[in-house]
């Protein structure tokens, strides 16, 4: 079972999900799934552009055309450098 700030942070993404009419659980489930996919994503391209400035190699790009117009960090909340998840809109 989920407990504590993990479980508060899914909370409030459920809160933010059923007030703006979302009220199917599957689908809720389905679009969480999708942003913490997105996050994952973001942050292995982070890591691997970390890799790339310190040992000075050519960032290898796994999808060019998408990944670049629309990363994770346009969504994430700019106030915070913590991981927690922010309900404003």
């Amino acid at each position: 079972m989920i407990t504590g700030e993990i479980k508060n942070q899914i909370d409030r993404i459920w809160d933010v999900f059923w007030t703006s009419g979302m009220t199917n659980p599957m689908n809720i489930l389905e679009q969480m799934t999708y942003l913490f996919f997105m996050k994952m994503l973001d942050d292995k391209q982070r890591q691997e552009e970390a890799n790339a400035a310190v040992w000075g190699n050519r960032l290898h790009v796994h999808a060019k055309s998408s990944r670049s117009l629309c990363p994770w960090r346009r969504f994430a909340p700019k106030t915070t450098t913590s991981p927690s998840i922010s309900t404003k809109r």
